[in-house]
């Protein structure tokens, strides 16, 4: 009898308690990641002021011709409010030798704060020559 009591509560006890976690409300999803803005400037922008927030993205695109030993690059970038994301890259406008094409650098929005990138367009090796062409933009972060 003893036995047939302590089964019948514990069926009891199991039933109750499943009963009640059927009622709980699920757990909420967790929020949704967004895709960091993406700010994408060309040579027509020089002199503008670009506003990111932090997290953000700067994709930089300026026409060259990469065979001629001349590349753009950055120049006394300020690392603590815009940082470089990834390598330079070169595309060709075609297949033709010697054809120009367009360098395009990324760049990071790491922290809140107002600098100015300046690109040049200049061949590495020639290190007492002006470079041929700057851009510049004022960049402003916000959090």
């Amino acid at each position: 009898m003893m036995k047939r009591t302590c089964n019948w509560l514990i069926a009891t006890f199991m039933i109750v308690w499943l009963s009640a976690c059927s009622v709980l409300p699920a757990p909420a999803p967790p929020p949704a990641t967004a895709a960091p803005e993406t700010v994408q400037i060309q040579a027509e922008d020089a002199g503008s002021t670009i506003t990111l927030h932090t997290g953000g993205l700067l994709e930089v695109a300026l026409n060259g011709n990469m065979t001629t030993g001349y590349a753009w690059e950055p120049q006394d970038l300020d690392t603590r409010i815009l940082q470089t994301e990834g390598e330079m890259d070169y595309r060709s406008d075609s297949q033709a030798l010697g054809a120009s094409g367009v360098f395009r650098w990324r760049f990071k929005a790491a922290a809140a704060g107002e600098t100015v990138l300046k690109m040049i367009y200049h061949r590495s090796f020639e290190t007492d020559t002006p470079p041929l062409e700057t851009f510049e933009v004022n960049i402003v972060v916000q959090p």
